[in-house]
């Protein structure tokens, strides 16, 4: 037995579709590219005004403000460690350049010095040795080491005839007199040796013993 309303084979009778034109139709008259009427935009201002007035905004908002309070805490925490560590690392940088500047300042200092104490010449000391050679020659002072038992016992008394030489006197002169010693030794040897030799010889050996004074007195 078949029942109305129905097929032959059971099925419920398809309700008419809508036509696209038809639904096309009733999505209103505005498309998404028309800007809101001059209505519409003076009653927005009323209707923000109204949502921030009501209840619900008051508890969101106040919600909002209790979830970042700690946020904002930690933001300002960290903006106030960011701030130490530039400073750190503005004082630290600072402190880098003023020490580099120091140091540069004194090698600059410690060049004009070494400039300052290479030996001025006439001009031919630069054929043969160039200015760190002179600056080296400069500084040379000559060491002896005389470890022999003469040296042991003339040694104190050289070192106070020296003592005695005014400063103005250069050692050269004191060996230049030592050699004119010598000079005076072999004159008095030469010319009266024949007639009076014993006396010559004392000249000559006196002679000879003030020229080992004087080329010992003139390296202290």
């Amino acid at each position: 037995m078949k029942r109305k309303g129905t097929g032959g084979n059971g099925a419920k009778p398809k309700s008419p579709r809508t036509q696209p034109e038809e639904y096309e139709g009733t999505r209103g008259n505005r498309s998404s590219d028309d800007e809101l009427s001059a209505d519409e935009q003076q009653s927005l201002p009323e209707v923000i005004e109204r949502i921030r007035q009501s209840p619900k905004f008051n508890k969101i908002s106040n919600a909002a403000g209790k979830v970042t309070k700690p946020i904002r805490a930690q933001l300002r925490a960290i903006n106030r460690q960011a701030a130490a560590v530039n400073d750190a690392v503005r004082d630290k940088a600072s402190a880098v350049r003023g020490a580099v500047d120091r140091g540069v300042e004194r090698r600059k200092q410690d060049l004009k010095n070494l400039v300052a104490q290479i030996p001025k010449s006439e001009g031919w000391l630069e054929l043969f040795l160039s200015p760190a050679e002179k600056s080296a020659f400069g500084r040379w002072v000559e060491e002896v080491s005389d470890k022999s038992i003469n040296h042991k016992i003339t040694n104190n008394i050289f070192d106070k005839l020296a003592s005695m030489i005014p400063s103005t006197v250069g050692p050269n002169m004191v060996t230049l007199a030592g050699l004119a010693g010598l000079a005076q030794a072999y004159y008095v040897t030469r010319v009266y040796g024949g007639d009076f030799s014993t006396p010559s010889t004392y000249a000559a050996l006196s002679a000879i013993v003030f020229f080992y004074i004087t080329n010992s007195v003139d390296s202290k």
